[in-house]
């Protein structure tokens, strides 16, 4: 229960729904019944997060640009203290 939240905040999540999205829209397979089934259907329902590959992008650069600012706020900070 307390660790649902690491989902929405793991680049991992975005960049393999993205991933999938782009290898598996428009791709039909064939099911063992011979019925023609598309692709991204047989994927489940918890590995996709229901975003476009450009928001899933979006959201990768996003998270980049964050953890990027705090890399670089930490730094600056251990400057000024004369930590660093």
């Amino acid at each position: 229960m307390y660790f649902i939240w690491i989902n929405k905040i793991s680049y991992l999540t975005y960049a393999y729904g993205g991933l999938l999205q782009s290898q598996l829209t428009g791709l039909m397979v064939q099911d063992p019944a011979g019925a023609m089934v598309e692709a991204l259907a047989l994927v489940p329902g918890s590995i996709l997060n229901g975003l476009t590959m450009s928001q899933n992008i979006g959201i990768l650069a996003a998270i980049y640009a964050g953890t990027d600012m705090i890399k670089l706020t930490a730094l600056h900070l251990g400057h000024r203290l004369k930590i660093v």
